[in-house]
């Protein structure tokens, strides 16, 4: 059973991370997708339509904006137990 007391921080996207981070930079997804050595087509699936990043893109990304793999290892590990976690309290919900 869920504690209704407990009410667990949004978790974003790792994709809209990388989005924003993008627009303060000025950076194009295509630039973007270039530097790294990637498709357009992965660059935008990853900002939009939550795509799972594999350890060539931890890496990539990591090295790109100057942070750690595990940054966005975490984020991306957040956000699919927040994903998780809503799913979970639905059918919850549903059973009720």
């Amino acid at each position: 059973m869920t504690d209704p007391h407990v009410h667990p921080a949004e978790a974003f996207a790792p994709g809209e991370h990388i989005a924003k981070e993008l627009e303060a930079r000025g950076v194009s997804q295509v630039a973007f997708a270039n530097a790294m050595g990637l498709s357009v087509y992965h660059v935008h699936h990853l900002i939009y339509h939550d795509g799972m990043m594999d350890d060539g893109d931890l890496d990539a990304i990591a090295a790109y904006f100057g942070t750690s793999r595990e940054l966005w290892e975490n984020l991306q590990v957040s956000y699919f137990d927040h994903i998780y976690r809503e799913l979970q309290a639905e059918q919850e919900a549903h059973r009720e």
